[in-house]
Parts: structure tokens; C-alpha cells; sequence
């Protein structure tokens, strides 16, 4: 794998980049929000010598972000959700509540815990200075 990772929009010919990576990690999510893309919707991936991840906003919801298995631990994961708040004011999720810790890192408050989910905000203002 080269060493460094670029976080980019997608064009419409990774459309199917995305979703494969998003797929691969088993998330829930319209894939026609990547096919289709509406001026509301951010497709991100995580570009080394190919795509290594994905992230997916649509209005303020941070929809899904995945990185694909030997490419995880690398910081990508984070770059693809700092990507997202460079492109919005404000994000919202909902996730499972073992990624808790990370999100909380990428600067996300958790707002409710339930059912193995969590629920979280961020709004520019928030976010930490690196």
C-alpha cells in the first residue's frame, strides 16, 4: 500500500467504488445517494493506489463511512469523517455504540445511548483544533 491517503470527492465513475466499500463493511445506506448524488449529498473516498474507504453525507447525516479490512487503524477512518465536517457546519449519526470512542474522537457528542446505538452531533464549532 503507498503510504499516503488522499480524501476526494468521488466522480460518477467511483460511484461503485463507494458502494462496494460501504457494502463490504455491511452498512445500511441508498446506494442510488451515490449513484445520483443531489447537491445535498458528499461522497468521500479514501484514495492510496486505489479507493480504501468511503464516506457518505446527505444533508447533515453522516450516512456511513468505511475503510476497507487491511487498510483500518490507519487514521483513514478519521480523515474520511474530518473530510465530511470540512464540508458541513453540522453532522449528525446514528451508529453502533462500539464505535462510540471513535466517533467522540472525531469530536461527535453523544447525545443518546439505546439499543446497542448511539446517536451523536457535531457542529463546527465543536471541533478540535489539530
Amino acid at each position: 500500500m503507498a503510504g499516503e491517503v488522499t480524501i476526494r470527492p468521488a466522480t460518477t465513475e467511483e460511484a461503485e467504488d463507494a458502494i462496494a466499500i460501504l457494502d463490504g463493511a455491511i452498512l445500511s445506506f441508498d446506494r442510488d445517494a451515490i449513484r445520483d448524488p443531489s447537491p445535498e449529498t458528499t461522497v468521500l473516498l479514501a484514495i492510496t493506489d486505489r479507493p480504501v474507504g468511503a464516506a457518505l453525507v446527505v444533508e447533515t447525516e453522516l450516512v456511513a463511512v468505511a475503510v476497507r479490512p487491511r487498510h483500518r487503524r490507519r487514521g483513514i477512518g478519521t480523515a474520511l469523517v474530518r473530510g465530511c465536517q470540512d464540508r458541513r457546519h453540522a453532522l449528525e449519526l446514528s451508529a453502533d455504540a462500539a464505535l462510540a470512542p471513535f466517533y467522540v474522537e472525531c469530536g461527535f457528542e453523544l447525545v443518546d445511548r439505546a439499543d446497542g446505538r448511539i446517536t451523536g452531533i457535531w457542529r463546527s464549532d465543536d471541533r478540535l483544533n489539530d
